[in-house]
């Protein structure tokens, strides 16, 4: 079963539908912007796995 991790916070969900419903419920993301909350982080870059180095500051 694959894991759906929200971007925003740490909660995991067991399908996309789920994560999508808690982002427009829990963090008021308009419904029309889903695919870029889904996937406007940068490649590589997950900001609530990945710890921030000196060398590569974390961004917003």
């Amino acid at each position: 079963m694959r894991v759906h991790q929200c971007p925003k916070c740490e909660l995991r969900f067991s399908d996309e539908h789920e994560v999508k419903q808690h982002l427009v419920d829990d963090h008021d993301v308009d419904p029309e912007h889903l695919d870029r909350h889904l996937s406007g982080h940068l490649p590589g870059v997950h900001p609530h796995r990945d710890t921030p180095s000196p060398a590569r500051p974390h961004r917003a």
